[in-house]
């Protein structure tokens, strides 16, 4: 089953970053705009209903571009999450995705960190954690990425709090 949309919930010590997700033209899946900043203590509503905006929101397809140009959009996400640097994302957080299939079903996708060194950097989807969600409830869908968070890892070390 393929992917029609997609946004990343990204957790920080004192934040939730929702970001939209588009794919290229080239088939690959890059991050773009919209980009919400919630505290990490807002509602479950308000949880869910930024992202059923941003899911709203990250529509259609995106030019494939060279890295060194995909680097002004990466600074452009980070400054609206608050901090310098795309890398923080890649340090501190750990992520969730949330996605629509293209027969309309809802999934939340934990992801495992496996830091940002070695031949297991990066995040990692845990399929297997895989669950299906009420998109139309803001409430149920805020409470089911907060789970979706608490399965996935934080980064090797506990750099949970660094933010």
């Amino acid at each position: 089953m393929s992917i029609r949309r997609m946004v990343s919930v990204y957790e920080f010590r004192d934040r939730l970053i929702v970001v939209a997700d588009r794919k290229t033209d080239a088939g690959n899946w890059r991050a773009g705009e919209p980009v919400v900043r919630l505290d990490v203590l807002e509602s479950n509503e308000a949880i869910g209903a930024a992202v059923q905006r941003v899911m709203a929101e990250a529509v259609g397809t995106m030019a494939a571009t060279h890295w060194k140009e995909y680097t002004v959009v990466r600074k452009r996400l980070a400054l609206a999450a608050g901090f310098r640097a795309m890398s923080v994302f890649d340090r501190l957080a750990r992520l969730c995705s949330v996605r629509e299939s293209d027969s309309g079903t809802f999934t939340i996708v934990p992801n495992r960190h496996g830091g940002t060194r070695g031949d297991d950097k990066g995040f990692h989807e845990c399929l297997d954690l895989a669950f299906a969600v009420d998109f139309a409830d803001p409430g149920a869908l805020g409470i089911a990425v907060r789970r979706g968070l608490e399965l996935s890892s934080w980064p090797p070390g506990g750099a949970k709090g660094k933010s």
